[in-house]
C-alpha cells in the first residue's frame, strides 16, 4: 500500500536562544484522501563556509546556506488538526519546548 502525502502549507520560523539564531522551515503535509491529519516535515537552515585549499581566494570567502532534515522529534510527526495552520502551530509549540524558547 502506498500513501500519498500532499504539501498543504510551508512556513519559515526563526528562534533566538541566548546569542544563537535557529532558522527552520516546516511543511504541513496531508494524506491525499484523509481529513484532519497532518504530517510535519522539519528542515533546519545552516550556514557553512567553503574555502579552497589551493589557489587565490577572496578574503573571507562565501557563505552558503543549506537545508537538511533536523534531528528533532517533530520531523515527520503527525498531528490531528482541523487545518494546516493549526497543525503547524502545534509543531512550532513543540519545537519551542525542545529549544527551551
Amino acid at each position: 500500500m502506498t500513501k500519498l502525502w500532499e504539501l498543504e502549507k510551508t512556513v519559515e520560523v526563526e528562534f533566538t536562544v541566548e546569542t544563537a539564531i535557529y532558522r527552520f522551515r516546516l511543511e504541513a503535509q496531508k494524506p491525499a484522501h484523509e481529513h484532519g491529519r497532518y504530517r510535519i516535515r522539519l528542515f533546519e537552515y545552516d550556514l557553512f563556509r567553503i574555502k579552497p585549499t589551493l589557489g587565490d581566494y577572496p578574503e573571507g570567502g562565501a557563505d552558503h546556506e543549506i537545508q537538511f532534515a533536523a534531528n528533532l522529534s517533530i520531523d515527520r510527526k503527525e498531528y490531528k488538526a482541523a487545518s494546516a495552520d493549526e497543525a503547524l502551530q502545534m509543531a512550532i509549540d513543540d519545537l519551542r519546548k525542545q529549544l527551551f524558547v
